[in-house]
């Protein structure tokens, strides 16, 4: 969920007389990869963090891995070929399968 809306699931929780058992501000802290990867940085694997609008086969392209591992905020699986790739071409594909863009 994004911050707007998991703010939203908190207040709806407290209208109905509940207590979301994480918080908005802890949900953010630990959910959203630039909040917690500076505090593991020693702990996890390099990380790069990219803006939605960046161009992500050149960024990619600068790192010269051999192989990239591509996430958006949300845990879970979004796209029908994984988030492994071997060469930053396949990158586009990968992000738009992610936010809904490319057809089923």
């Amino acid at each position: 969920m994004s911050a707007t809306e998991y703010e939203s699931f908190v207040t709806a929780i407290s209208q109905a007389g509940g207590r979301a058992f994480t918080d908005a501000k802890a949900y953010l802290a630990s959910h959203y990869p630039p909040n917690w990867y500076p505090k593991l940085l020693g702990l996890t694997p390099e990380t790069q963090i990219y803006s939605r609008d960046c161009d992500l086969e050149a960024e990619l392209r600068k790192l010269n891995w051999s192989e990239y591992f591509i996430k958006d905020y949300v845990k879970s699986l979004k796209t029908s070929v994984g988030s492994d790739i071997s060469s930053p071409s396949q990158a586009a594909s990968v992000a738009a399968d992610m936010v809904g863009l490319n057809p089923v």
